[in-house]
Parts: C-alpha cells; structure tokens; sequence
C-alpha cells in the first residue's frame, strides 16, 4: 500500500508588515498595561502574534523603552494604526 502524491503545498505569501522601533515602544507600554498579545499584534498592529511575542521576551528591539503613557494614549485615542 503506497501513499498517493499530493500537490505540493506552498505558503502563503508574507504579510509584509513590520514593526518599526516606535512600534514596539507602543507594544511594550500596552505589555506593561496588561493588554493580551494577540489583541496588541491583530487589533493594534496587524502582525502575526509572533512578533508581539518576540518583543515581550526581548528576543527583538530589547534596545527600546517602552513608550510613555501620554504617548500610548494619544495613540490609543487616535484609533489609527501606525504606518
């Protein structure tokens, strides 16, 4: 008994979006405020949560303060997202 081939499967393509230093300065003051990953990377941002993950554990921009708390609301407020 054999398998049958199957197409082969390709990934989709990547999104594109990447987060900037002032991105992750925005990520790390919503991490300090107990926002969840994955509505910071989906509802804020629009990145795999991956990315949110990478900032959280200092795998990625472990150079950058988080944003302050004015800023953070100014932005929040704006209810845009960056870029």
């Amino acid at each position: 008994m054999g398998f049958e081939s199957s197409p082969p499967r390709h990934r989709a393509p990547a999104g594109g979006r990447r987060l900037s230093r002032a991105d992750a300065a925005l990520v790390k003051a919503m991490l300090a405020q107990n926002f969840r990953q994955h509505d910071i990377a989906a509802k804020f941002f629009g990145v795999n949560g991956g990315r949110v993950s990478d900032i959280a554990t200092g795998k990625k921009f472990i150079d950058v303060p988080a944003a302050s708390e004015a800023d953070l609301a100014t932005f929040l407020s704006s209810g845009q997202t960056p870029h």
